[in-house]
């Protein structure tokens, strides 16, 4: 399927939160938002074709996920990291934001220190304080020709993509974790 993607379109005064709530979240009219998920071109025909059937079924309820939803997460995991998951560990979330607050929630107690690697997608900042919780701001640090993050000791450390991988600077990171227990 070929798809233009060097078509402008323009999404001012279509109540789309990029564009039109700028300058309310930005503080200012003069800025670009540089949205990752909110993309400006036109979602791809398979798309809104399989969205057109669905509306088709004229039943608008609240609905199951169904097993094939977990199955393909099961999948996709081993497939693309060779990391063999649990069905039951998965979760799912309405979007991105509610699943920041609800990981926030689940990992940390009012009080915690977060770490946040700046650029991060702006959501992860409220997910963090309207839970109580404490930032600590990582920024990228430039000395003698590295680029290199030093991280401070914290309960708790968000790593966003695509800031994680590669990070800015162009070159490959590698992390490693311990994991958290509540």
């Amino acid at each position: 399927m070929k798809y233009d993607f060097a078509k402008v379109c323009d999404r001012t005064r279509t109540d789309c939160v990029k564009w039109d709530a700028a300058p309310a979240i930005f503080g200012r009219k003069d800025v670009i938002p540089m949205w990752v998920a909110d993309m400006d071109f036109p979602v791809a025909p398979p798309i809104v074709e399989a969205l057109k059937k669905r509306i088709g079924h004229e039943f608008y309820g609240y609905t199951l996920p169904g097993g094939a939803v977990i199955d393909s997460v099961v999948e996709r995991m081993k497939r693309k990291f060779n990391w063999k998951i649990e069905r039951d560990w998965v979760v799912l979330t309405p979007g991105v934001v509610p699943a920041l607050h609800a990981a926030v929630k689940a990992l940390t107690h009012p009080g915690d220190e977060i770490i946040l690697q700046e650029p991060v997608y702006f959501p992860f900042f409220s997910a963090v304080t309207s839970n109580g919780c404490r930032i600590s701001n990582n920024e990228l640090k430039f000395t003698t020709g590295v680029t290199k993050w030093t991280m401070p000791a914290s309960k708790t450390n968000s790593v966003n993509s695509p800031a994680r991988s590669p990070p800015p600077t162009g070159s490959k990171a590698s992390f490693s974790a311990t994991p958290t227990t509540r």
